[in-house]
């Protein structure tokens, strides 16, 4: 038996790791890993930019919704 630290699994291994294990891997070594962590973009900037691509789908669903009245 080894005295290997546990580490508690991720948000994406706990929301996808049973039935897609590969993608929860790709999310938090390449997602939150090399891009989040890239030096080029403040945390700031990264922050601002998750905020507008979350906000966006739904701002384009209002638009479409209000031209059609």
């Amino acid at each position: 038996m080894t005295n290997q630290p546990s580490v508690a699994p991720s948000v994406a291994e706990k929301m996808i790791g049973d039935f897609a294990p590969k993608l929860a891997e790709l999310t938090d070594t390449v997602l939150f890993g090399d891009i989040w962590e890239r030096p080029s973009l403040s945390k700031r900037d990264r922050s601002l930019i998750t905020v507008v691509t979350l906000v966006a789908p739904w701002r384009m669903a209002s638009a479409k919704t209000s031209s059609s009245s």
